[in-house]
């Protein structure tokens, strides 16, 4: 487990090397750390996440403009991951939809 925290911190390191500009919607990792054998990673301040964007809108949904816009940020992510010639693996695909 501690190699494979090590490898995703080079991961995180490669990825903020190349994104200088902070254009490509990836979290960018600050710096790391151990604490108690563990290895920890910090990564820069965000927004609330989509769970707590939908909670906060009393799990209304929201507009198709603005899926529109994460679907946007989301391929945009992917074509930058893709050019680095990384594979996200906690992308899961749906199945079942008719």
């Amino acid at each position: 487990m501690a190699r494979q925290a090590l490898v995703e911190v080079k991961i995180l390191e490669h990825l903020r090397e190349r994104d200088l500009e902070s254009t490509s919607n990836v979290v960018h990792m600050m710096d790391y750390f151990y604490f108690r054998n563990h290895l920890c990673i910090t990564f820069e301040l965000l927004s609330i996440n989509l769970y707590e964007f939908i909670k906060n809108n009393n799990f209304q949904g929201v507009s198709l403009g603005l899926i529109r816009r994460f679907a946007i940020q989301l391929l945009a992510a992917l074509r930058f991951l893709r050019k680095q010639h990384i594979i996200h693996c906690d992308l899961k695909p749906v199945t079942g939809l008719t």
